[in-house]
This record gives structure tokens, sequence and C-alpha cells, in this order.
């Protein structure tokens, strides 16, 4: 649109950032609170039956999405390692639905594991304990993910082994004398901008320069598929002497 020229990529940033607030303010702070009161006031459980019914019911679902997630994320990984490709994901439907789903089934073994230790030996103050662990855990989660939010809403850019790997690329070709700084930033999960300037010789055609330009761009975008606005600025290096 006129208004986002760049389109709205980074809404899916935006709207990861609020997730990682809620799932700290709302998750981890109620959880943290709940358990806090339960410890100071311990009521015992008379009859657990109903509490692991829901438990389990919650674990199925909380499961179900997991490994979904899991499953996209395997499938688009490719031969990067799994640490590798989590750190290196842009997209928050992924890795957001991945760290949530993992502190959730964790939170439920946690309160599964509470409230057996308060009805089987009468400690009541357990099942509190077991809500404040909930809690820290997901607001361990949440900081996290407000940290990668952050990082693209401010505009992050590629890693730097791909920026050396695309100047290695560029100043391989014979007419590049010398390339500037690349500036790059992620405007979409799978979208990044590239701008640089490139120096070509100076005795070089007019015509040649404007289809190396063309060339180069095809070979980063081939090589990288998800840098796919490429900006260079053909400029002419200054003769030796």
């Amino acid at each position: 649109t006129p208004e986002h020229p760049f389109g709205h990529g980074k809404e899916l940033f935006f709207w990861g950032l609020i997730v990682a607030v809620l799932i700290f303010g709302l998750g981890g702070g109620v959880s943290v609170f709940e358990g806090v009161l339960h410890i100071l006031d311990p009521a015992p459980i008379r009859d657990p039956k109903w509490n692991y019914v829901v438990l389990a019911a919650a674990f199925v679902f909380e499961g179900t999405s997991f490994t979904i997630a899991l499953r996209i994320f395997l499938r688009d990984k490719g031969d990067r390692s799994f640490w590798n490709a989590l750190h290196t994901s842009k997209d928050p439907m992924t890795y957001t639905v991945l760290a949530e789903d993992s502190a959730a089934l964790a939170g439920l073994v946690v309160a599964a594991a509470g409230i057996f230790i308060s009805h089987a030996y009468d400690m009541p103050e357990a099942d509190g304990a077991a809500s404040v662990i909930i809690g820290i855990l997901l607001a361990g989660v949440a900081v996290l993910l407000i940290r990668e939010a952050r990082g693209l809403l401010i505009g992050e850019g590629i890693q730097p082994e791909t920026a050396a790997a695309i100047r290695t690329l560029l100043t391989a070709h014979p007419l590049v004398r010398d390339v500037g700084p690349l500036l790059s930033m992620y405007i979409g999960p799978d979208e990044v901008l590239l701008t640089l300037d490139i120096a070509f010789e100076p005795d070089a055609p007019a015509s040649d320069v404007a289809d190396t330009v063309k060339s180069l761009e095809q070979q980063i975008r081939t090589r990288y598929e998800k840098i796919t606005r490429i900006y260079i600025e053909a400029v002419t290096a200054k003769p030796a002497r």
C-alpha cells in the first residue's frame, strides 16, 4: 500500500511481541501469584481425579499443536541443525508456537507432579510451588520471545556469515573493484531487503555495468531465496594512480 510500500510483513513480528508479553503478564504473572497464594494459604486436595482429566486433555491439545508446528519446522529447516535452524528462523508463526507449546507441555508435567505430591504426601504447598515453577518457566520463554521480536522490529539484518558470502560472490566478478557496506533488514519472515554500493572499474562500459548488476542480483536471489529486494548503487571506482 502507499502507506506501507514494503508490505505488512513486520506485523507478524509485532504480534509475536504481543503474544510474548501476554505469556509473561497473564500466564507467568498470574501463575506465580496464584502459586504464592496457595503456599500462604494451602488447601488440601481431596479427589484429584478431575485435575488429572483436565491436565490429560490439555496435554493432548498442546501436544497436537506442538507436533504440527514441529513437523512444519523440521520440513523447512533443510540440512541445518535443529538449534541452528531455530535460532535463525524469523517466522514467529513457527518459533513462537514451538516455544509456547514446549513450555506448556513442561508446565503440565510440573502441574501433575505438584498435584500428585500434594495429594499423596499430604503436602498442599506442593501444588502452589508447582504453580510458581510454571510461572517462572513461562516468564523465561516470554523473555526469549520478547528478545527475538525486539531484534526483528528494530531492523535485524542477515547473519554475518551470509553477508560475508555475498561479499565474496560480488568481489569475485572481474568488473567489481570494491563493495561498500551491506545494509540488510528483515521486512517479513521470508523477505529481506538488501542495499549496497558497488564500485566498478572506471573504464567499464555502462552497458556492461548494467548487465553485471542484473546478473549479480540474480545470483544473490538464486542462492538466498529470502533476499527478495535488492538495490545496488553502481559507482565508478577512482582510477589507480
